[in-house]
């Protein structure tokens, strides 16, 4: 690969990169001493008292359980950014974990952390 092809696949992934954190900071904080890893935060509900006090604690609570699992999607995403510009440093990125063949440019123009061929990738299902 290129290094102009190299540094468009940079761009943008530091591009998503910046727009992963941002979305994290949103509904979770990152864990102390565990680079990488976030913490979904629970929102903090008004004062508020009798039956819409309770109905807003189930509202935070189910608030809380979608940021969860949301932190964690959003958490891998980052990782596998992460190391795909971990890639492009070490002079390995776009080849295919699994076969080694390079991965087809068209693939990563749309998903550029991909870490596999279509085939391995189509394989792995």
């Amino acid at each position: 690969m290129d290094k102009a092809t190299l540094n468009h696949f940079k761009d943008k992934l530091e591009t998503e990169r910046t727009r992963m954190v941002e979305e994290l900071q949103k509904i979770a904080a990152p864990k102390d001493g565990m680079p990488g890893k976030w913490e979904a935060t629970f929102a903090i509900a008004e004062d508020e008292t009798g039956h819409a006090a309770e109905e807003r604690q189930e509202d935070d609570l189910e608030e809380f359980e979608t940021r969860v699992s949301l932190t964690a999607t959003l958490e891998k995403q980052l990782g596998d950014i992460d190391l795909a510009l971990e890639k492009i440093e070490k002079g390995i990125y776009g080849k295919c974990e699994n076969c080694r063949a390079n991965i087809p440019l068209e693939r990563l123009e749309i998903y550029p952390e991909a870490r596999l061929c279509f085939g391995c990738d189509k394989g792995n299902k």
